[in-house]
């Protein structure tokens, strides 16, 4: 019985087996008995990324007060440039998602306090530099093409360091100095632009009857343009000094710091 049984299923081996390869000779014509077969496999759309980013900003003019009590006029804040990097992970479904984080080199601030009466009235001139760190989430818009569009919003904390300023009269002379503070603050993004895949993505193996086979490893090189919104809400400096050293006010403070950026980055792509 023992022996009938093992027949039975040796045969049913045997036929199950000669089916298989009459299939795969219909599949692949015949030709490619013996070439190993490839199957032509789709990267799914996640992985992980490595950025790096360099921007060119305009900030708009902030507000600037002293002691929280007298604002000050004819204020102004020069253009600066950033450079930076993160990580991130390709979600799915044209969304990813990133941490960065980035250096602003310092853009000089200029106002003027003109009330009458005030000690060290005049013109306040200051540097503020910043660094930034923001969770980032972007959605891309798959067009069937090399450049994909994209749109993304941040999340974040930026610590704004004033440096040490001074501080001349309505005549221009040199009646104090600025002391330098740090203030850690809120940020937050808005950007959109386009990603452009320079190299890589896919690889070609092996043959078929009717050529290559193309496998999408998902190892990408993209050049990564677009705009970019930035708030980084407010700095502090430390408190205005006459040239004697006396302590004239506390603080001048610079509220509603956002600015409006160019920027470009590379981004490469792991499976």
């Amino acid at each position: 019985m023992a022996f009938k049984r093992a027949t039975l299923l040796l045969s049913a081996a045997l036929i199950f087996g000669g089916t298989q390869n009459g299939v795969a000779a219909d599949l692949y014509g015949g030709g490619m008995k013996d070439e190993p077969v490839y199957q032509q496999t789709t990267s799914a759309g996640r992985g992980v990324y490595f950025r790096i980013d360099g921007g060119y900003a305009a900030y708009d003019d902030p507000v600037v007060s002293e002691n929280g009590v007298f604002p000050l006029t004819e204020i102004s804040a020069d253009e600066t440039w950033s450079i930076g990097g993160g990580v991130g992970m390709s979600l799915g479904g044209g969304f990813r998602g990133d941490v960065t984080y980035e250096y602003r080199s310092p853009s000089e601030h200029s106002a003027t306090l003109a009330v009458n009466g005030v000690p060290q009235a005049g013109v306040r001139t200051f540097d503020v530099e910043s660094q930034v760190f923001l969770a980032n989430l972007y959605y891309d818009f798959d067009l069937g093409s090399r450049i994909t569009p994209y749109i993304g919003f941040g999340l974040g904390f930026a610590r704004n360091k004033t440096g040490v300023g001074n501080v001349e009269d309505l005549c221009g002379c040199d009646i104090g100095d600025i002391e330098s503070a740090t203030k850690t603050h809120v940020a937050a993004a808005a950007m959109a632009g386009l990603s452009m895949k320079l190299r890589g993505g896919t690889t070609t193996v092996g043959s078929f009857k009717d050529g290559p086979v193309e496998i999408d490893t998902g190892r990408a090189l993209f050049l990564d343009v677009g705009y970019r919104f930035l708030y980084l809400g407010e700095a502090e400096t430390g408190p205005v000094v006459d040239n004697s050293g006396n302590r004239s006010s506390d603080d001048p403070t610079v509220e509603d710091i956002h600015a409006h950026e160019i920027r470009a980055g590379l981004r490469y792509q792991l499976n």
